[in-house]
């Protein structure tokens, strides 16, 4: 579930500030071949760090309540990671996914490093992928900062909220705890 509300999260964000800079020229802009393969390439490239961050943010949730377990709860999350994005394919412009994954598995491992975070603090990386990636020239959207931020936080705590609405923290937790690394 997961997987489908970080692609919903990252795809409406870009597809709504991209909607909103062509204006009356929408139609022509989302009709251009060239502006689709990039659209594509933003997309799929953030859905991989918005859904990085959704996982990080549950990591940050659940660390209190996990921190005798936290090498088997770091497994867990980096087999939600994997498994969330092999669900999902892999897109035309990638051969694999293993340099998302090396970067989860490098900011999962730092999550130690500090205390737990926010969602919306743990989002920063979403708000810099889709930044980084829009298919609109740098300088069309230099001004956009805050709208750009504005809208990846809200759609990220929209996600946030329903990942965590239906979760039965409990029984994560038990199940987490039950299981240590390595065993069946």
């Amino acid at each position: 579930m997961v997987e489908k509300r970080a692609a919903f999260a990252a795809q409406r964000t870009v597809v709504a500030y991209c909607e909103v800079k062509a204006g009356v020229n929408k139609d022509r802009l989302f009709a251009d071949p060239g502006f689709q393969t990039a659209l594509a390439f933003c997309r799929w490239e953030t859905f991989a760090v918005v859904l990085a961050d959704a996982v990080l943010a549950l990591e940050s949730h659940l660390r209190p309540r996990l921190a005798d377990h936290l090498d088997a709860f770091h497994a867990v999350l980096r087999t939600v990671y994997r498994d969330a994005l092999a669900s999902q394919g892999v897109p035309a412009h990638r051969t694999d996914w293993s340099d998302a994954v090396a970067t989860f598995d490098t900011r999962l491992d730092q999550t130690r490093l500090a205390a737990p975070r926010s969602p919306t603090d743990v989002a920063r990386a979403s708000v810099k992928a889709v930044f980084d990636t829009l298919p609109v020239h740098p300088d069309d959207r230099r001004f956009d900062g805050v709208a750009i931020k504005g809208g990846v936080l809200f759609n990220f705590l929209a996600l946030w909220e329903a990942v965590t609405k239906g979760m039965d923290e409990d029984a994560i937790v038990a199940a987490i705890a039950a299981h240590p690394p390595g065993a069946p």
